[in-house]
């Protein structure tokens, strides 16, 4: 009996457990966090001494009040790592890191924050020579800027490189003992990821490349990628044991660093003392160097002076073509290829000795530098139709008669459209060269257009070095701009799309946890659409002529309609029924009406829709182009009956992210700028829709008319990289919703997801959305749930 008696008795260690359980519970109040989520959080801090038990479930309790559930459990994973690095009072600024993170980059980046507590901790700890990216990027972002002629973003990754766009670069750096030596690093990384931004190293014309790797099997046919891009892929295939991207980066720097020290002699001191730096740490290691790669690291870590260092001669030759002012990326091409012959290398020793040269990311490349094209493309159309547009109205207005170009300003109209023919019309591959299209450039000297020719003399150039000529089609795209589709209002220097106006709005957020909103928890930036020139608009017009004339035919009966007023004094026919009647009154004796005529008035449309479309990253592909589609065909029919309607496109990151596009707003006309809009939406990230609709909810507001409307264009459910997914957001675009029509707004949803039903019906009522299978009949459907909606 003793012996049982014993053994139900609470050990000290379960009565912790308990009391900590319970001091969980209340602390995690919600329906989403159950009895096991609290069990495993008591096996995280178990481990933790008692006196920074009470401190430990402050900071719980601070994190899972104010932010997030997830990120309180995220910290508790994590906490006895953290202890093993900080003191309480450390813990604390620590946590405040996070929080921060959380409010400026959202959940995710906070959660790994506090998952990597070894690296995250050491500006707390006492590790006062560590560097971080975060404390330099500030300082690194004019340096870009002035660099790489573009606003870079800077994020944290294992590997240095770049898309062009961003530079990726380790989040913490702390070789050397000194902090200020550690921030050196970030710097000279940036300073190279810039160079080959400035210095194109990821532009080369493809016949150059195929005319040094003619054994390598190019593709044929089929849309191109980048040509350096290519290449470096069809190395990978059929060098799949070496790494071909450090091969590159490595033979590159040569070229980079020798252009850098002969425009910026600052830049040079700054990598000169990072490579003494290096030599210092590394000096033993550096000096036992050997083979070709070996050889040409020992190269550049002394400064270039000494190229006996290299041993080869062939791969000293390419190398020493590299440090000439006229090398090019097709050099770099040189060194690479000589270096593959001599086999796979173990690469590790490299990232070391040369931290800063890092690696490619050959997807990201390929993304940016089609859409670079792309952006190239458009201005270059854009500019040369304006140009011969500008010029097409001056002859106008001269009485049919081009002007006389300024002294030494190039030729007329005519001889610009000769030079143009030249390229249209498929001359040789010799005479198509930049020195063509500087000859071009020339002819174009008009009176009064030296800002444009400069804009239009450096895309050509970028367009030149990365296609080898500009192509004929861009050309005839121009002409047919200013000849067939001319807006007076197209001017490259004025036009809205070339530099969109923003806007920065604030809105709050229903958190139905608390059934609360969050004040101010959203920023919504709105800004003009970009356009993109093509033939998408003629395209889709041409495809589906027989629905567009349909379409407005029926549209036109709409704005047509009439409708039948009873009991009128004077009217085209007789009404019966008030007839009938003011016949029994006469027999009754009483005064019969004088009403007896009806008549047909016309409808009074009174009707303001916005078109709310979703242009988040899973709208790609055949999803995108159908609501592009729609939108063309939907917009080429209200035309006809007179509505006022806008478009809009949202999308963004994280609360603070927030997109919107302006498309097409109540006061524009369906202009050529419209459909360049239209053309141009493209998918961009996530799909928080409660921001989206309280803005165009606002956007309603300042309409008059009668019957308002909403219409949403989705493929999915409301979702964000944070924690704007669910339920959460399921209940903030309910309420979002619900605020628009407690404004007498009418929200209605079509949608191609054929989940829709499970969440849909929560959001905007059983009878107000649609759900459309078949992603290809959405073009036909649209226009006509737009009529039904209407009349």
């Amino acid at each position: 009996m003793q012996v049982l008696t014993e053994r139900q008795e609470t050990t000290p260690t379960e009565k912790r457990d308990e009391a900590l359980k319970q001091a969980l519970l209340n602390i995690f109040f919600t329906d989403t966090i159950g009895s096991c989520h609290v069990e495993n959080a008591v096996e995280f801090l178990r481990p933790l001494p008692n006196d920074k038990i009470g401190p430990v479930l402050r900071l719980v309790k601070l994190i899972a009040c104010s932010v997030s559930d997830l990120l309180a459990f995220s910290f508790m994973e994590n906490v006895e790592r953290a202890l093993s690095f900080l003191s309480v009072d450390q813990l604390e600024e620590w946590v405040t890191e996070a929080l921060s993170i959380y409010e400026s980059k959202g959940l995710h980046p906070a959660r790994d924050f506090f998952s990597n507590p070894q690296e995250t901790t050491l500006r707390y700890g006492g590790e006062r020579r560590v560097a971080t990216l975060e404390e330099t990027s500030l300082g690194l972002s004019m340096l870009a800027c002035g660099l790489s002629g573009k606003s870079v973003v800077f994020k944290p990754s294992r590997m240095p490189s770049t898309d062009t766009e961003t530079i990726w670069m380790p989040g913490s750096f702390s070789l050397f003992p000194s902090r200020q030596d550690n921030r050196l690093f970030f710097r000279v990384c940036a300073i190279h990821k810039c160079a080959q931004i400035r210095y194109k190293s990821f532009l080369c014309p493809e016949d150059r490349l195929k005319g040094l790797f003619p054994e390598l099997k190019w593709p044929e046919k089929g849309e191109r990628p980048p040509a350096v891009v290519l290449l470096l892929r069809l190395l990978k295939e059929q060098f799949p044991e070496t790494d071909v991207e450090a091969y590159f980066c490595l033979a590159d720097l040569i070229r980079l660093e020798q252009h850098l020290s002969r425009e910026f002699k600052g830049i040079a001191r700054d990598m000169d003392l990072f490579k003494k730096l290096i030599l210092e740490r590394y000096e033993g290691e550096i000096r036992g160097l050997s083979g070709p790669v070996g050889e040409l690291v020992r190269f550049i870590i002394y400064g270039f002076k000494d190229e006996s260092l290299i041993q080869n001669p062939a791969i000293k030759g390419h190398a020493l073509a590299l440090c000439r002012p006229e090398s090019s990326v097709l050099d770099t091409f040189c060194l690479v290829r000589q270096l593959l012959l001599f086999g796979p290398i173990d690469f590790g020793p490299v990232s070391r000795l040369l931290p800063h040269v890092g690696s490619l990311n050959l997807g990201a490349l390929d993304t940016k530098i089609r859409q670079r094209r792309k952006e190239l493309e458009e201005n270059f159309v854009q500019i040369l139709g304006s140009l011969v547009a500008k010029a097409d109205k001056r002859q106008g207005e001269a009485g049919g008669e081009a002007e006389e170009p300024a002294k030494g300003a190039g030729l007329g109209l005519e001889d610009v459209k000769e030079a143009l023919a030249m390229i249209i019309s498929g001359a040789k591959k010799e005479e198509r060269d930049e020195a063509l299209q500087q000859e071009l450039i020339s002819h174009l000297q008009l009176q009064g257009n030296e800002e444009l020719l400069e804009k239009l003399a450096e895309v050509s150039r970028e367009i030149v070095q990365d296609l080898g000529q500009v192509p004929s089609f861009y050309v005839s795209s121009a002409l047919d701009l200013a000849t067939g589709l001319y807006d007076p209002r197209l001017c490259v220097t004025e036009t809205e799309d070339q530099a969109p106006a923003f806007s920065f709005h604030s809105y709050p957020e229903w958190d139905f946890r608390r059934s609360d909103y969050r004040q101010n928890w959203c920023t919504l930036k709105e800004m003009t659409a970009k356009g993109s020139s093509g033939s998408f608009v003629r395209d889709v017009l041409k495809t589906y002529k027989g629905q567009v004339e349909a379409l407005r035919r029926q549209f036109e009966m709409i704005r047509q309609d009439y409708k039948v007023v009873k009991r009128q004094r004077d009217g085209q026919e007789v009404d019966i029924d008030a007839f009938v009647e003011a016949y029994t009154d006469l027999k009754a004796r009483l005064s019969p009406s004088e009403n007896l005529y009806h008549r047909l008035i016309q409808n009074r449309r009174d009707i303001a829709v916005l078109f709310l479309v979703d242009m988040s990253a899973s709208t790609e592909g055949w999803i995108n182009r159908a609501i592009k589609e729609s939108l063309v065909l939907l917009s080429t029919a209200m035309e006809c009956v007179g509505d006022q309607y806008s478009i809009f496109g949202f999308s963004g990151m994280r609360r603070t992210g927030c997109q919107y596009f302006v498309i097409k707003d109540f006061k524009d006309e369906f202009s050529y700028q419209v459909k360049a809009r239209i053309t141009g939406i493209s998918p961009k990230d996530y799909t928080r829709m409660g921001p989206a609709i309280r803005h165009s909810t606002e956007k309603l507001k300042e309409v008059d008319a009668r019957v308002k409307i909403l219409l949403t264009l989705s493929d999915g459910k409301p979702e964000d990289y944070d924690e704007y997914k669910g339920p959460y957001a399921i209940e903030d675009t309910r309420m979002a919703l619900f605020e628009a029509r407690q404004q007498g707004i009418k929200p209605f949803c079509i949608t191609i997801d054929k989940e829709a039903r499970q969440y849909l019906p929560r959001m905007y009522g059983a009878a107000n959305f649609v759900l459309v299978p078949d992603v290809k009949l959405l073009h036909k459907r649209v226009p006509e749930i737009y009529r039904i909606l209407t009349t």
